[in-house]
């Protein structure tokens, strides 16, 4: 059952050339069943009639807000809705995505008042129309004594949607989306959002839909500086919290996990304009300043180019890893 004294909750979307979808996405927070909400639709600049139809949407519904600003990026267009955003509660649903009727209520439901917990839910996942269903089982978890699975979920469903945020821990500790690097930036989001909670709540919930088919298939590569940006931010991240449950090996091996990403973003599909040259000097800069720390946590594959990156056998490494992304590239085609 709902709580009769209902928090305002301010739910962000960026939109960016989704005239074709963004209308069932709003439609959907229209139909929740918790209704003291405002929508904030930040159109980034979208060369298609994105705007257009999100003014049409604003005359449905007073709760509604739309924000035209010049094209910035997904993070850019989130950081203005921050900016906007009134309400108690503060949770991102993505312009291709939609959610179920229970999705807002499941959360509120879910958190714990005055507890400074982040929730996080389930989501389906659609595909050429069928859905795959990722779920928790409700459990609340104190960031002082995170467990090795527990952090892995976080770390594994990093993105900021299925997420309920306090806004005034947002505002208040200036916690926005890092604009200068253009992958993972929701993952450093939400660590440093994080820092400032006591708990996780995990929600059964499994309201939030992500819509793979209308989704981008490919990475994007952020370049040598903003990747070694990220991963300078995300070790600095687990000495945040008193990781009691996890040992050195552990701490390692989740660095390593971060590496193995940072390859597959460099040399799989989206990432073949950049040259070699750039894609060595990226290898060169890993080999010294991040695989010395590393230990070997990962599958055979990937270990190997990991010991390939410890010994510096940097050509060799390019080559694997671009054999990789060419068989990764052809799966997709």
């Amino acid at each position: 059952m709902i709580r009769m004294n209902k928090n305002l909750v301010s739910i962000v979307v960026p939109v960016y050339n989704a005239a074709e979808h963004i209308e069932r996405c709003v439609e959907s927070v229209i139909d929740q069943s918790y209704d003291n909400w405002e929508l904030i639709l930040v159109n980034d600049g979208s060369t298609d009639d994105s705007l257009v139809v999100c003014y049409a949407l604003q005359q449905r519904d007073k709760r509604i807000t739309v924000v035209d600003k010049t094209n910035g990026g997904a993070s850019s267009a989130r950081n203005v809705g921050i900016d906007r955003a009134t309400g108690h509660f503060l949770c991102f649903i993505d312009s291709d995505d939609y959610v179920g009727s229970h999705y807002l209520s499941d959360m509120v439901e879910a958190y714990i008042p005055d507890s400074f917990s982040l929730v996080i839910t389930g989501m389906k996942l659609l595909c050429n129309g069928q859905f795959q269903t990722f779920n928790y089982q409700n459990e609340t978890v104190t960031t002082n004594i995170i467990s090795d699975l527990s952090l892995k979920k976080f770390y594994q469903h990093g993105g900021p949607t299925n997420k309920l945020y306090i806004t005034k821990v947002v505002k208040d500790n200036a916690i926005r989306f890092d604009t200068s690097i253009r992958n993972y930036e929701d993952l450093i989001f939400n660590l440093n959002y994080l820092s400032h909670m006591k708990a996780i709540i995990y929600s059964e919930s499994t309201e939030y839909v992500y819509d793979i088919g209308n989704s981008s298939a490919s990475k994007t590569y952020n370049g040598v500086e903003g990747e070694m940006k990220l991963y300078s931010f995300y070790s600095e991240a687990l000495e945040m919290f008193d990781l009691t449950l996890l040992n050195d090996r552990k701490i390692i091996d989740y660095k390593n996990a971060f590496v193995v990403r940072s390859l597959k973003s460099l040399y799989f599909p989206g990432c073949e304009q950049k040259s070699f040259c750039e894609k060595y000097n990226y290898l060169k800069i890993l080999s010294y300043r991040v695989t010395p720390h590393f230990s070997y946590g990962e599958s055979l594959l990937w270990k190997s180019m990991l010991r390939l990156l410890r010994y510096r056998l940097l050509l060799l490494t390019h080559i694997c890893c671009a054999c990789l992304g060419g068989i990764k590239k052809a799966k997709l085609e």
